[in-house]
């Protein structure tokens, strides 16, 4: 499914800029309110938005950028949010960098890292209008790009503990977005080492 979207040609810049917003959120196992504000107006807070300014690149295969603040940060410290190439075939470092020419080109002055053709930044009711046009189907929402995430990080044999800093979970519960086989569950269970009852 991501690679439908990705090599989909994107027809306009807010199309580059969904296609980028959902790889990005789905290497970086973002939540759809850490890229975008809630369509209520009155519930927009400019100070959770990630700045163009925070962006760094590391190497060809990292980039990164500040979180400002997100759900599961009680004392609104940020995160850093390091997003990496996985895979060969889907370039998510080459896709950021055509999204930020086309959006520096645009909005050369604007601070925040995400900006519609229009210059605001792009709201919940801008990512599924988009999404939709996919036709992925209800079980295709905005968090589906974490969960997405998350069981691709698993596949790839990353730890639990690492998925869930990666995510910014502060707790076990994001074992409920891994969307696999019981298999590939029971491979993220702690392993306790069988213990004989009896005494030779």
């Amino acid at each position: 499914m991501l690679r439908a979207i990705a090599n989909t040609p994107a027809l306009d810049f807010d199309s580059t800029l969904f296609q980028t917003l959902i790889i990005v959120s789905f290497h970086g196992l973002l939540r759809l309110g850490d890229l975008c504000h809630p369509s209520v107006a009155s519930s927009k807070n400019p100070a959770k938005r990630a700045r163009r300014s925070s962006v760094r690149f590391v190497g060809n295969d990292h980039f990164s950028f500040r979180l400002p603040a997100h759900k599961a940060d009680p004392f609104f410290e940020g995160n850093l949010v390091l997003i990496r190439r996985l895979w060969h075939d889907l370039d998510v470092v080459a896709i950021f960098k055509h999204y930020l020419r086309l959006r520096d080109a645009l909005h050369p002055f604007a601070s925040p890292l995400w900006l519609t053709s229009s210059g605001s930044v792009p709201d919940h009711n801008f990512f599924l209008s988009h999404l939709n046009r996919f036709n992925l189907g209800p079980s295709i929402r905005g968090q589906s790009m974490r969960a997405g995430g998350a069981t691709a990080l698993a596949e790839l044999g990353a730890s639990p503990d690492a998925i869930q800093a990666l995510g910014r979970w502060s707790s076990n519960a994001w074992k409920i977005y891994i969307r696999k086989h019981p298999v590939l569950i029971h491979r993220l269970q702690p392993q306790v080492p069988h213990v004989p009852l009896h005494r030779p």
